[in-house]
């Protein structure tokens, strides 16, 4: 969609595709990738602080 919007806009979109920026935190798997994509993160830190 927003894609789309640009082109019609006469703007040329780059995309830039991300593990770390995609990730979001809305099942318990998902605590599991935080341990290895959200290394050095705030999230990261204080997941595990409450280990």
């Amino acid at each position: 969609m927003h894609v789309s919007e640009a082109i019609r806009a006469r703007v040329k979109p780059r995309i830039y595709r991300s593990q770390t920026v995609a990730l979001d935190i809305d099942e318990p798997a998902d605590l599991l990738s935080i341990e290895t994509l959200g290394l050095g993160t705030r999230t990261h830190e204080f997941l595990r602080s409450l280990k």
